[in-house]
């Protein structure tokens, strides 16, 4: 039997219909409906996939992104210093190292002055 002859499994013969003739169901008419319940709404099966695509275009990016523990390596700190970095994004209540100086002479001056003026 060829590819455009099958068994006509009604009378036992083959069929004589060719792969042109036959009629192809639409997509929506060939799924079944037997089976378990949805546990997704439609909505739900919607943000589903647009977080699975947010994933996938995350790790293609994910080869030239550096990691917490890289960068952590990399300054030569702990990873968690990194964590704490974000997660304050990057709001501290101390100076940066480079302008550590310039705060600590800052302060001085004005607490100078206050203790001038009588203050403190």
């Amino acid at each position: 039997m060829g590819a455009a002859e099958g068994r006509d499994r009604r009378r036992g013969g083959p069929s004589f219909t060719s792969l042109d003739e036959r009629q192809v169901p639409s997509q929506e008419s060939r799924r079944s409906t037997i089976g378990r319940p949805r546990a997704l709404t439609d909505e739900q099966v919607r943000i589903v996939l647009s977080e699975y695509a947010r994933f996938v275009a995350w790790r293609k990016l994910r080869s030239t992104v550096k990691s917490q523990r890289e960068l952590a390596r990399e300054f030569g700190v702990c990873p968690a210093t990194i964590g704490l970095a974000i997660r304050s994004q990057g709001r501290y209540k101390q100076a940066s190292p480079e302008n550590r100086a310039a705060e600590l002479a800052h302060r001085h001056e004005r607490l100078r002055q206050r203790r001038l003026k009588g203050g403190r």
